[in-house]
């Protein structure tokens, strides 16, 4: 079969081809330069950045005959011995195949021979990780004492496998994740070198999908041109590999954003009909929420790594959301991840999930409904304190009269033109006591009442008031408990206040307290 794979045939041959592990290469170039070279490698890193690769090339660097030099030739016949695989010199072993202390023992005494051509014998193991105990307690004496004509070069993408004791005897290099850019970039070179029109979306498309691996990127386009041909688009990408398209999670956030909660079931339903999976979904969203609080808060496009449709769309959703808002909303769908991860029932639970992002804007953060629910209990507290229990409220004396010529006209109109605007305050109010003085309104209700207005809904009162008697209104919400003849005083009075305040709201709200905390940490 002539036919040579773009990863086989795109393999670099020197250093300066390889991207994207630049901080490895100049080390590796400069200890040959300087002759400061160690016995033994540790290349760790993801699949498919360029470990092998580059330790083919530090061989070839080292054995060239016009070397050792920092790029080798690629002329001379031992560069392409090693380049092809069939230098006696250069030995490639599979770490998962061979992973018997016998492998090793036999590997142990071929180091004893010279090379036969080459200046160095090299001893390339990849996937080393994959080795036995006792295979790596028989290398350890060989690889820290080697003949001076022997280099090991390991290849892992699991370091943490490996005994501290080889780890200790080698020079370790970190391989990167290879950037999408980069990667697209690389897809772009290749595609015009092999005569192949490529929209630049579908270059993106592959190399975020092959999470910084350039060998899947190229992998996959191979696999593209078989199906598309001499052009390809965004659509022959996601018709190969099953990708979902990108404007299905814009159009998803968008719906959140702007709490449309039928046009983000709507999506939903529209996803699976495709057949696409819903967790990948989800995982994809919530990336795509970070992706909009780094926008926000910083507004760097290197940091996020999108094209430039994705990213003007990302801008200005990050103008219409606030930052607190953002934050929860990447709580939210992280934990419905979670659910979703364990439920029979995946596509209920991502309903579920997009329905509590979407009505995100009516929360607020527990540390100022707790500090509210303090300072209001303690000034009912005082409040209550300095009238007379029996008669808490009294009709005003002097002041801008309200729309009404009599007090109880005026506060049932107040009651009637709360009731066409807010139902849950009005719910309160009708069942309440409410009265009109010089000071303001007073409204006398039940604790359960007292909970709905101190701590949700006061500042709605305060505005419905407002636009009622057309003219500032102070509001006092009294608990009926504290109109009590005798009062027993308790030291903790406000702190129990609070406490009682909490748990009641948890009640009302049917809510569930995660995690305890003191008001002045939270």
């Amino acid at each position: 079969m002539s036919y040579q794979v773009i990863a086989r045939k795109w393999r670099p041959v020197t250093f300066s081809e390889v991207v994207g592990q630049a901080h490895v290469v100049k080390t590796l170039k400069n200890a040959i330069a300087s002759g400061r070279l160690a016995h033994a490698y540790l290349f760790s890193g993801p699949r498919g950045v360029g470990k092998t690769t580059m330790a083919r090339l530090l061989a070839k660097a080292l054995n060239c005959e016009s070397g050792p030099a920092p790029e080798p030739c690629n002329r001379c016949s031992i560069c392409k011995e090693i380049g092809s695989g069939y230098s006696t010199d250069v030995l490639e072993i599979d770490g998962a195949s061979n992973t018997q202390v016998d492998n090793i023992r036999e590997l142990r005494e071929s180091v004893k021979y010279s090379p036969g051509r080459c200046r160095y014998r090299i001893y390339i193991i990849d996937e080393v990780h994959m080795l036995s105990v006792s295979a790596f307690n028989a290398l350890l004496k060989t690889l820290e004492e080697p003949p001076p004509h022997v280099v090991f070069i390991f290849a892992t993408t699991e370091p943490h496998r490996i005994p501290a004791t080889i780890h200790s005897r080698c020079q370790r290099f970190d391989f990167r994740r290879i950037p999408t850019r980069v990667v697209a970039e690389k897809l772009k070179e290749i595609a015009d070198a092999e005569s192949i029109a490529i929209e630049d979306d579908a270059l993106y498309l592959m190399a975020r999908e092959c999470e910084g691996s350039l060998r899947d990127a190229q992998s996959m386009l191979d696999q593209v041109i078989a199906f598309s041909g001499e052009s390809i688009r965004k659509e022959d990408v996601r018709d190969v590999f099953g990708f979902m398209d990108r404007a299905v999670l814009a159009t998803l956030l968008e719906c959140i954003v702007d709490r449309d909660e039928a046009g983000c079931l709507n999506v939903v339903e529209k996803i699976n009909d495709f057949g696409y999976d819903l967790k990948k979904l989800l995982g994809e969203l919530i990336e795509y929420v970070r992706d909009l609080v780094v926008i926000k808060v910083c507004g760097d496009k290197k940091i996020v790594e999108l094209p430039e449709n994705e990213l003007g769309h990302l801008k200005g959703l990050s103008e219409r959301i606030e930052t607190r808002r953002a934050d929860l909303l990447f709580s939210v769908l992280s934990r419905g991840y979670e659910e979703l991860a364990r439920s029979s029932t995946p596509r209920f639970s991502l309903e579920m999930t997009l329905l509590r992002a979407c009505n995100l804007a009516d929360l607020k953060d527990v540390s100022e409904l707790l500090r509210a629910a303090r300072e209001g209990a303690c000034a009912t507290e005082e409040g209550a304190r300095g009238k007379n229990p029996h008669n808490p409220v009294r009709k005003a004396a002097s002041g801008t009269e309200p729309p009404s010529s009599s007090e109880p006209e005026g506060i049932e109109g107040f009651k009637e033109f709360v009731g066409a605007r807010d139902d849950r305050v009005y719910n309160v109010l009708k069942d309440a006591t409410v009265e009109l003085d010089e000071r303001g309104i007073s409204i006398l209700t039940d604790p359960d009442g007292h909970v709905m207005l101190e701590v949700m809904k006061k500042k709605r009162v305060e505005e419905l008031a407002r636009e009622y008697f057309q003219r500032n209104i102070r509001i006092e919400v009294i608990k009926k408990d504290d109109l009590t003849g005798e009062r027993t005083e308790k030291a903790t009075a406000c702190g129990q206040e609070a406490e009682d305040i909490k748990t009641k709201a948890v009640r009302i709200l049917g809510a569930k307290i995660i995690e305890e905390r003191s008001v002045d940490d939270a």
